[in-house]
């Protein structure tokens, strides 16, 4: 390993000792050295410069040292990559009557509910009814105290009495002044004048027939009246008290038709639009099935439950009382168009094209076991109100994603976020 050692040992007469340090390092050579050796060795290796060459020699093991950590960082493995888990809202494929199978849960509202208030202010003079009361359409159901608009009425029509005095006086006027202009006995200006009299006249009565108008209709605003037959369910005031305008006095609900609002998820609701009958059975009254039809569709959904409101409308039985509140469940019962419950149909948003080739139609399929999506090419039939028709490629029960399909990649795993049942 250092053969210029090994010289330096056999010309002093190391000997075998000097071997020694070849053949086994120079640590095990120096071993072997009496002390005088040793001592004369050492003020030689000093003289000579050994200790620089022997710093030299350290210099590589130094260099290795500060590069064993970066030898450890580059064999340490990468961390593994998170798999991605996205949410998707999904339908599953069923055919069109699944609304018909579907059982939706409501409740009931009033068909026509109103809250009475003043259009003025005043004191209540009486309430002529109470909670629970049935009134009829126009009856009276608070009053309040007239005399003060009825001063302002009978003021006012005074105050037009009198500009329609004035005004008989100016077109008379205006009427002898022409006359005289026409001869050349008055100048033209006093013509203008005249003129000008009469018409302020006439702007003056005509406010006060506005004013007289208002004034009038003040005076009937003190007497409240029901809008249409119904109940009283609350009342809010008593007599003698005061009120602004807009202030709630009475609630009345009409309860001749029921209403019945019941929440329809996305996947259904194009359906909705071809349900020509509905039944309706509430938990109060399990033995009692009433018919309904369809009254309004909502089109916003809602931002909690992504299901859109749905307005049934029945009226009220003969042999029980619906009243508003009560929780019920309805079903769909005949739809219009018979040939749309023979389809499959899924909504448009499920949809998209092959980016190889725009004219093949694809749609993501989750498998329900691993939670993995794959594409799967279908046929599609005819587009109308209630979704596209699937004539190829889907069977009733399939998962199918109908939102998030730009975002995914075959074989990735999905959290399923249901759109609301069956499509």
């Amino acid at each position: 390993m250092f053969p210029h050692r090994a010289r330096d040992f056999q010309r002093h007469g190391w000997g075998q000792r000097s071997v020694s340090m070849v053949g086994h390092g120079w640590f095990h050579g120096f071993a072997g050295l009496r002390s005088e050796e040793w001592t004369g060795r050492r003020e030689e290796i000093e003289g000579n410069g050994g200790m620089r060459r022997a710093g030299r020699r350290w210099r590589p093991a130094f260099l290795l040292f500060g590069l064993l950590p970066l030898l450890v960082a580059c064999q340490e493995k990468p961390p593994e990559k998170t798999e991605v888990v996205r949410p998707v809202r999904t339908v599953v494929v069923g055919p069109s009557d699944s609304l018909g199978q579907r059982v939706l849960s409501g409740r009931a509202k009033a068909a026509r509910e109103v809250t009475l208030a003043f259009r003025v202010g005043g004191t209540v003079l009486e309430r002529f009814v109470d909670v629970g009361d049935r009134v009829e359409k126009g009856a009276i159901v608070a009053q309040l105290d007239p005399a003060p608009y009825q001063a302002e009425v009978d003021r006012i029509k005074a105050e037009l009495a009198r500009a329609q005095a004035s005004l008989v006086n100016a077109e008379q006027q205006f009427a002898r002044v022409m006359a005289l202009v026409e001869k050349g006995h008055y100048s033209k200006a006093k013509g203008d004048r005249a003129k000008a009299a009469r018409d302020i006249a006439r702007a003056e009565v005509q406010a006060y027939e506005a004013a007289l108008t208002k004034a009038e209709l003040d005076l009937s605003y003190t007497r409240l009246q029901a809008p249409f037959p119904g109940r009283v369910v609350a009342t809010y005031v008593e007599r003698f008290e005061d009120v602004r305008a807009q202030d709630p006095i009475v609630r009345i609900l009409d309860t001749t038709q029921i209403e019945f609002v019941v929440d329809v998820p996305d996947s259904l609701i194009a359906y909705v639009p071809f349900v020509e009958e509905a039944e309706v059975v509430f938990d109060s009254f399990p033995d009692v099935a009433l018919s309904a039809t369809v009254k309004e569709i909502g089109t916003e959904a809602s931002p909690t439950t992504g299901t859109y409101p749905v307005t049934l409308l029945m009226e009220q039985p003969e042999n029980v009382q619906i009243l508003p509140g009560m929780s019920g469940r309805a079903v769909a019962k005949k739809m219009r168009d018979i040939d749309l419950v023979e389809r499959l149909l899924v909504p448009p948003s499920a949809i998209f094209t092959d980016d190889a080739d725009v004219e093949r139609k694809l749609v993501w399929v989750v498998d329900p076991e691993t939670k993995t999506v794959a594409t799967r090419e279908v046929r599609l039939g005819k587009v109308s109100a209630a979704g596209v028709t699937v004539t190829e490629g889907l069977e009733p029960g399939e998962v199918v994603v109908v939102a998030g399909v730009h975002s995914l990649e075959p074989g990735q795993k999905v959290r399923l976020e249901d759109a609301g049942g069956e499509g």
